[in-house]
Parts: C-alpha cells; structure tokens; sequence
C-alpha cells in the first residue's frame, strides 16, 4: 500500500509485454509508483498516457521519460506543455514544462495503443474532464491485470476490467 494520496488517479495496465500507466501523478511520486507496479509484475513502464494537462495528472512526465517510458497526450495537452498558460478567471501564469516533460507522440483525434493483450483507445472527448478512454480486448490473457491507484494511493488490483469497469475515463 502507498502512502501520501496526493491528487488524481492512476490507471495502470500491466502485460508480458510491459506497462502502460495512465498518469503519472506528482513529481515526488514516481518512486512509490513504480513500487506499487512492481507488486503485480516486475515489467517496464513503456507509455505514459497524459489524459489532461494540471499537474496531478503530468508533473513527473520528465522523471518516467527518464525511465524509458513514451508520453503519449491529445495534441492540445502537448501544446500546453509547451507554451506557457495565463489563467482567464485568476491571471495566474503557469509557465511551460520542461522539454523532457513533453509528450512525443500525441493526436489529434484518437489513437491506439495494442498492449498487454487491451486495445487501449485514446480519443479526444471534449464534454469530459479528461481525453483517454480504455476499451478491453483479450480478456482471457491471464498476464494481463489492470491496476487502479486511486487518489489514496491505495492499489486496487483486478484480472478482468469487468471489475473495475470497462471505461477509465
């Protein structure tokens, strides 16, 4: 179990063929993010998939790109990392990310990522808060776990995506 429970949520899928990690959180926490990985299987984190642009979902961009990992990000969340924002309600000025912070492959519309035994659909939802939305396939690959970190740090582990449904979005 983690500790510290500082904002957001985390989707992990985990495969033979590596790790897919929906947010990656704050930068402090990839130490005990990768630690909670482990604890289902000692795999790589080959993409990163940024689903929204605040902090809590992309702050330690830089150190899982040190890692190894691919960021993946809408083409509007690429652009914001690099440019920076001013707030229109409160003026506040949020400067770029750094470079190593950026996603290097991003879309426009959707894409698809064929891993650990999922098709994993990144589209583009504009009436939602974030732009990733999972969609199951190959369920019966036994390697194959989805791992929700909630805001609590608290890994919560399932086989089957029936049991933590079927859409993180």
């Amino acid at each position: 179990m983690l500790t510290g429970g500082q904002g957001g949520n985390i989707g992990v899928c985990v495969g033979d063929d590596g790790v897919v990690l929906i947010h990656d959180m704050f930068a402090p926490l990839p130490d005990k993010i990768v630690a909670a990985v482990r604890t289902i299987l000692d795999k790589p984190i080959k993409i990163l998939l940024n689903t929204y642009v605040h902090c809590n979902h992309t702050d330690a961009n830089a150190n899982f790109a040190a890692l190894g990992a691919t960021i993946v990000a809408h083409d509007n969340t690429f652009q914001r990392h690099r440019t920076e924002q001013t707030s229109a309600m409160s003026g506040r000025r949020t400067l770029s990310a750094p470079q190593a912070a950026w996603p290097v492959l991003s879309f426009p519309e959707s894409m698809t990522v064929h891993m650990c035994g999922y098709t994993i659909e990144a589209q583009r939802r504009s009436a939602l808060h974030t732009l990733i939305r999972i969609s199951p396939f190959g369920l019966s690959k036994p390697t194959s776990i989805i791992l929700v970190i909630r805001s609590s740090m608290k890994p919560i582990r399932s086989s089957t995506l029936d049991r933590v449904g079927t859409s993180m979005a």
